[in-house]
């Protein structure tokens, strides 16, 4: 008999590969090792370990090379829980086992470079408390010590208005975590913008968290991945990503600002980090602490209901009351169509720019406009690869370019017409953060104002620097897209103006209107939150949608119980599941004959719901065209069971790919 492992190798594939272990050999399972896969060598997990009683002669195995700990690294194997945790998510998101696998390491983190000294990420001998916590933030945290003194896996919900001080609640069971003896994972939806976060941590703790996310360098991922699993870096502060690391002994996971859809991983391997998180700190036993000022629906829904403790913190730290929010009924303003500040709004600026107060200009929208067609015959731009309209962007040397915001794709702006050859026809549609910003630079020119965006900011230190002008008043006015929401303090931000409150609001979206209301209150909390109150203007033409007059209202909560009432009755989640079957391929009629025929195989039960096949609402999309099937069941129902047995039955062409999407929240 020959001892074989079954070795999972970081690839897409749903099933590991037999592979001889040497009789010299004592690899043991969990561990990481290195073996021959066609012409390469990878590092894969000893998932099992067996005999095999194959003829050699018929089938020759062959021999694992070496381990990681023969190899000289420090993170040598992975943890029974970490082996865990990649067996569900690749269940419940019907992933590749392989393919989630490869969330936890890249193959260069067991390359071999020269030995440096380094210092260590993280040291905890001590943490210095320099913020104080008052009695509603001493109540929150004792609630959540409490979970941890129970020494077993808890959900809590740490709901608290803007300003309220969570930052400094989760630091203070960070550290009761740190002094345990394990590790805490902070994560944070946008990373480009955690320089705020990341120097509170520093001056609270008096230490470097590891920070972890893409723009990292692959050799600072590798010592930060060995430290992780072997307990040396005690706190990661980063992205989604970081939820698969190895940690040592991970007692803590905080998910802030847990509704931000950039939790939801569409590309690739899709799952929902802030889920995840949960799933993991399940399987590790330990806490996971959700926070946000505006909860999702599904989160709100387990706490209102007692499935997750829920925590509530409803005053200011500053003592400062919350901004008084005015509604702009933009159908009585008399702009023209190259002018989109109200008259309201320019009078809250004035004064602003007099009392050297801050104001921030919200336009959930990059680029010049998002729409460019032609004065004449009516011609509209779009993209070449996808059924979506160019958005047209202006470069820092004046010229202009037309770009696909969902693949990517640019061109230059064209001397004439593609349909009826006429010059200087074109007419640019609507409002985006470069032409408001043109507007507030003619209106106010000895005014410093600058403009935030992933277009203007593309880098984690034009981000700090940037932030660092905020914070010094060095900015009068800032204009931004939804990068600026997120979880910001500006001590001298006065005024908050939404120019476009109803963008979204007709997306055909089920979360369509908590979407809008959660980042429209997320940006309206910048304001007035040190020394002075402050206000917010929304723009709108729609001043009766229920949106905007729970925001004008500082309504939250009715909000809420609204859409859950009403999604109750449609029953949709989180009353119900969802997922989408999507098909594509490069050519039409192949995508929606496989869509048929794959909607044809799905057994007709009572239990499952089936809508489709449809063209989704981007019909083209990179090259290819796509086909939605929708699927809905009871939450108790097991759809994957469902979909992975009628998919089996199914023989797919190598010219069409299916995807699925447990829980989907892009219907696009």
């Amino acid at each position: 008999m020959t001892i074989t492992a079954k070795v999972l190798l970081p690839l897409p594939f749903n099933e590991p590969f037999d592979y001889a272990i040497p009789e010299d050999k004592d690899y043991k399972i969990n561990d990481i090792v290195k073996v021959p896969f066609g012409k390469n060598t990878y590092y894969g997990v000893i998932w099992d370990i067996g005999e095999s009683d194959k003829v050699e002669k018929k089938y020759k195995l062959k021999n694992i090379i070496s381990s990681a700990h023969e190899d000289g690294f420090e993170c040598d194997k992975i943890s029974d829980e970490l082996k865990k945790f990649i067996d569900k998510q690749s269940g419940y998101y019907l992933s590749e086992l392989g393919k989630v696998l490869s969330l936890t390491y890249s193959q260069k983190f067991f390359k071999r470079t020269k030995d440096r000294k380094k210092k260590e990420v993280i040291q905890t001998s001590k943490t210095v408390r320099i913020a104080t916590l008052n009695d509603e933030q001493g109540a929150a945290f004792n609630k959540i010590s409490a979970a941890i003194d129970r020494n077993e896996f808890s959900v809590l919900l740490l709901d608290g208005i803007t300003g309220s001080g969570k930052t400094e609640v989760y630091f203070e069971a960070a550290r009761k975590i740190i002094a345990s003896g394990k590790q805490v994972l902070i994560m944070l939806p946008e990373i480009l913008l955690t320089s705020q976060m990341i120097r509170r941590f520093e001056a609270s703790f008096h230490e470097k968290p590891v920070i972890w996310h893409s723009g990292i360098t692959e050799l600072k991922k590798k010592k930060y991945f060995h430290d992780i699993a072997v307990g040396k870096a005690k706190v990661v502060i980063g992205a989604r990503s970081a939820l698969h690391l190895p940690y040592k002994a991970l007692g803590l996971v905080v998910c802030d600002e847990e509704h931000d859809q950039s939790y939801k991983q569409e590309e690739q391997i899709i799952y929902n980090a802030r889920d995840m998180a949960i799933l993991r700190s399940s399987i590790e036993k330990s806490i996971c602490v959700l926070i946000s000022a505006t909860p999702s629906a599904e989160t709100y829904n387990n706490a209102i209901t007692g499935k997750y403790e829920h925590i509530k913190l409803s005053s200011r730290y500053s003592k400062i009351e919350l901004p008084k929010v005015e509604v702009v009924d933009m159908r009585v303003e008399k702009l023209d169509s190259k002018h989109f500040i109200s008259s309201r709004l320019k009078e809250e600026i004035e004064n602003n720019l007099k009392n050297k107060l801050q104001t921030l200009l919200f336009l959930n929208r990059r680029g010049y406009a998002p729409l460019l067609l032609c004065g004449k015959c009516g011609y509209r731009f779009e993209s070449p690869d996808t059924s979506a309209w160019m958005v047209i962007h202006r470069k820092p040397s004046g010229e202009y370019y037309l770009e696909c915001h969902h693949s990517g794709y640019r061109m230059d702006l064209p001397k004439s017409c593609p349909a009826c050859n006429e010059e200087n026809t074109f007419r640019s549609c609507g409002p985006g953060v470069q032409r408001l910003t043109d507007e507030i630079k003619e209106l106010y020119p000895n005014a410093h104002v600058a403009e935030l965006s992933s277009d203007s900011i593309s880098s984690t230190v034009k981000a700090e620097e940037f932030i660092r002008k905020v914070e010094n008043n060095e900015i009068d006015i800032i204009i931004g897209t939804q990068i600026i929401a997120k979880g910001h303090h500006f001590p001298g931000l006065k005024t908050v103006g939404i120019i476009d409150a109803d963008l979204g609001l007709d997306f055909t979206d089920l979360r369509a209107p908590e979407k809008v209301f959660q980042i429209l209150h997320q940006v309206s909390g910048r304001a007035g939150r040190e020394n002075i109150r402050g206000n917010v203007l929304m723009q709108t033409y729609m001043p009766d949608n229920k949106v905007i007059q729970a925001l004008a209202k500082n309504d939250r909560d009715a909000f809420l119980n609204f859409e859950l009432a009403e999604r109750k009755d449609a029953k949709l989640p989180p009353f119900s599941r969802l997922a989408s079957i999507i098909i594509s391929s490069e050519l039409d009629s192949v995508a929606e004959k496989h869509a048929k025929f794959i909607c044809s195989e799905l057994p007709q039960i009572k239990e499952v719901s089936i809508y489709g096949p449809a063209k989704a609402v981007f019909h083209r999309l990179r090259g290819s065209y796509r086909y939605r099937i929708l699927l809905k069941t009871d939450k108790s129902y097991n759809i994957q069971k469902y979909i992975a047995s009628s998919l089996n039955n199914s023989t797919i062409p190598n010219n069409v790919k299916v995807k699925i999407d447990i829980d989907p929240y892009n219907f696009s």
